[in-house]
């Protein structure tokens, strides 16, 4: 009983930590899996097999992405036996990827219920850790030595700046969720907001430069109310070190990240065709039925070489997918997000952004989100069922 009751609680928290702070380390050139992914993986089949979560059924949001998840496996595996020669497993990925992130977000979904305050305490710090290495990383320059400099902007070992700002705004999006949990922490908790920002500055993303402005703006409104100074303090004392150690530079970096601010119109026209929002208006018979995500060069002239995505998280499940797909999808968000106040409902303004021009929906992460926020149902319904 001993082990069975350690490997139920104190592993698998532990194992969750690891991943928490391991993720935002990309050795591998891909997006998933990487080596967080690999030390999960099997934790969440021996979790699975000591417990039978059958009752997660029972939540509408379980059922609502279980059905997309056989929509996408059926839509993927009529085009890949379909004459795309040498196309096959671009179609068969997505139905792994979706699959390993909607496991994910069971096992997260499982382990946050029986979460008291001084599990939030500990996923606090943990998130502090976390942001304080990527922190680290960018005052001392290190990353893993992508061959494209990316103009300069910071991203760490992610694969590229996007990915790095996606992290830290999900992370931001956390902490402000777990933030009632934590209220004997104000001042660790305005630290680790602070770390998020700064990271979210040096990646210079447009739409999490924007979101972190509006988490900013409410961190002020509703959270730094009292010892107003002190949290102010401890808001600037990153930002205050990061320009101390990297003085030579910060005359070059101020002028990249205004230059992210610089013509929006002229972005939003380069933006259009480059992400693929075309595909929705030159091909409109897949809206209904689905394309599938897979061999791109299918709506891309042979002579452009932007065989990609669509770059919007919506736009590419209704083109993918199909008008079912996108309302199976959406349904399983407005679950999701069911009990979040109206307050709260702008702390996602900023991961909606973002998902306006990337597809942040393969970021295991935001699934890890997805489970937090979902288990604050005040009638939670028993997600274990033990032999």
């Amino acid at each position: 009983m001993k082990l069975a009751s350690l490997l139920n609680n104190r592993f698998f928290k532990i194992i969750c930590i690891i991943y928490l702070l391991l993720k935002p380390f990309y050795f591998f050139d891909s997006g998933s899996p990487q080596i967080s992914d690999f030390i999960v993986l099997p934790a969440m089949a021996l979790y699975f097999i000591k417990n039978r979560p059958l009752s997660l059924i029972k939540e509408k949001a379980v059922r609502y992405i279980l059905a997309f998840l056989g929509l996408v496996c059926f839509v993927n595996i009529i085009y890949a036996t379909l004459v795309f020669e040498g196309y096959q497993w671009t179609f068969l990925k997505p139905i792994f990827y979706y699959s390993y992130n909607i496991v994910l977000f069971f096992f997260f979904l499982s382990l946050f219920k029986p979460f008291v305050k001084k599990d939030y305490v500990i996923l606090l710090w943990v998130f502090f850790g976390s942001l304080l290495i990527q922190y680290a990383m960018i005052l001392l320059d290190i990353d893993k030595g992508v061959v494209n400099n990316f103009q300069g902007r910071d991203y760490n070992f992610f694969n590229n700046p996007n990915q790095l700002s996606y992290y830290s705004i999900v992370v931001l999006t956390m902490l402000f969720f777990i933030r009632k949990h934590v209220l004997d922490l104000p001042y660790l908790f305005s630290l680790c907001v602070s770390l998020s920002l700064v990271i979210i500055l040096c990646a210079t993303s447009f739409p999490t430069l924007v979101g972190g402005v509006i988490l900013l703006l409410l961190y002020f409104l509703i959270i730094a109310k009292q010892h107003f100074l002190k949290h102010l303090f401890l808001l600037v004392f990153p930002l205050l070190l990061l320009v101390l150690v990297k003085k030579e530079d910060v005359s070059r970096e101020y002028e990249r990240i205004t230059a992210r601010f610089e013509n929006p119109e002229k972005r939003m026209n380069a933006t259009y065709a480059d992400r693929g929002y075309d595909r929705l208006f030159e091909f409109p018979e897949y809206v209904l039925y689905g394309a599938g995500e897979g061999m791109n060069e299918r709506f891309v002239p042979q002579d452009i070489k932007r065989p990609q995505e669509i770059h919007n998280l919506f736009g590419n499940i209704l083109f993918s997918y199909g008008i079912f797909g996108c309302v199976l999808f959406l349904m399983f968000l407005y679950h999701v997000f069911s009990t979040v106040s109206k307050v709260e409902l702008l702390y996602l303004v900023p991961l909606l952004l973002y998902n306006m021009v990337h597809n942040g929906v393969r970021f295991s992460f935001v699934w890890v989100l997805f489970a937090l926020i979902l288990i604050r149902k005040k009638k939670s319904i028993d997600y274990l069922i033990t032999k």
